[in-house]
């Protein structure tokens, strides 16, 4: 999660001082993040400036250009706790103190922790840019098992100015809400290709798609419209040409994605059983992983096979209570996964 921050810190710092690239556009009353999964209205007025191939993030410009929002959504695998407000202002705190020295901006007030009981963080900064002197707030908000940021960044000379482009902000934020399942914005139930990765792959019905195409590594991950905690993931890796005929060299292959695969999921040493091995003919490999949480029991379920010269993990994570529907999802997705050419 902190490595998302360091990510998103980065794009604000960007935002805060470039001007817009793409022509702006007029927002509708509500827009959306995360596949319909949040909504939220921007200020009135506020034009909305470009990014619109970023499913997680938009960014608004005031009327009068001297005040810039960025919304960015973060999935988290757990609910954030008060150990973890403290670790992430601390890390936000550094990354920001960092990238005004790296980029040569001289700071006004340092970033500090400002007490706003609704938000689960709220920072402010102060500093001076290309001969600008520039007031910055972070918000963040806890949504479930999102963590939203609004940040907002104001460059104007008028102290009221500033201060409506802040409160603007912060209602945007408040204002936010997650969608029930009816209005979530789903993946159709037809195939998806995946051109990078050679695959055709038929997603879970209704199931929410986040794709990322790719030659190796996570290429989709499937969410459960209804519980947030569960979901599919595919991890790819391709069978170089080297070791097609070598079986030491394919089984070596084999165990290194599958822990890869067993990775995926954050454990705890002291809570987390041994990867259990299941018979299933369907796949190359099929295990099953129980992790004991303070909310409950999480099963993850990691089952291979392979489409050409790719191999395919296909990993459920999901509740106890929810196991047997996922997992049977899964199994589904991974025996009809086939290679684009087919």
């Amino acid at each position: 999660m902190l490595n998302c921050c360091y990510v998103l810190l980065s794009l604000v710092t960007a935002l805060t001082t470039a001007p817009a690239t793409q022509p702006a556009t007029a927002p509708t009353d509500r827009e959306f993040l995360a596949h319909g999964m949040i909504s939220y209205a921007p200020p009135a007025g506020w034009q909305r400036q470009g990014m619109r191939d970023n499913l997680n993030a938009a960014a608004y410009h005031s009327p009068d250009q001297t005040a810039t929002i960025l919304i960015i959504n973060t999935p988290q695998e757990f609910a954030l706790t008060d150990s973890i407000r403290q670790k992430l202002a601390q890390a936000i705190g550094k990354k920001i103190r960092d990238d005004l020295k790296s980029n040569g901006h001289k700071s006004l007030i340092p970033p500090r922790i400002e007490d706003d009981p609704e938000l689960f963080l709220r920072i402010h900064d102060r500093f001076v840019a290309e001969g600008k002197e520039i007031d910055r707030l972070h918000l963040y908000r806890s949504m479930g098992l999102n963590l939203l940021m609004v940040s907002v960044s104001t460059w104007s000379d008028s102290s009221q100015s500033n201060s409506d482009a802040f409160d603007d902000a912060r209602k945007m934020l408040l204002d936010a809400q997650l969608q029930s399942p009816q209005t979530l914005s789903t993946q159709p139930a037809e195939s998806l290709l995946f051109p990078k990765a050679g695959l055709r792959v038929l997603p879970p019905t209704g199931w929410i798609a986040d794709l990322h195409d790719a030659t190796d590594g996570i290429v989709a991950t499937f969410h459960d419209p209804n519980i947030t905690d569960n979901k599919i993931l595919l991890l790819i890796q391709p069978i170089p040409e080297d070791i097609q005929h070598k079986p030491e060299a394919r089984a070596a292959l084999i165990d290194d994605l599958d822990r890869r695969a067993q990775g995926i999921y954050p454990s705890d040493p002291n809570r987390s059983g041994t990867p259990r091995q299941i018979n299933d003919r369907r796949f190359i490999r099929k295990t099953i992983t129980q992790h004991h949480r303070p909310d409950g029991r999480v099963e993850v379920c990691c089952r291979m096979v392979r489409a050409d010269q790719v191999l395919i993990e296909v990993i459920s994570i999901s509740h106890s209570e929810q196991s047997r529907q996922v997992m049977k999802l899964a199994d589904e997705l991974a025996v009809q996964i086939k290679p684009v050419n087919n």
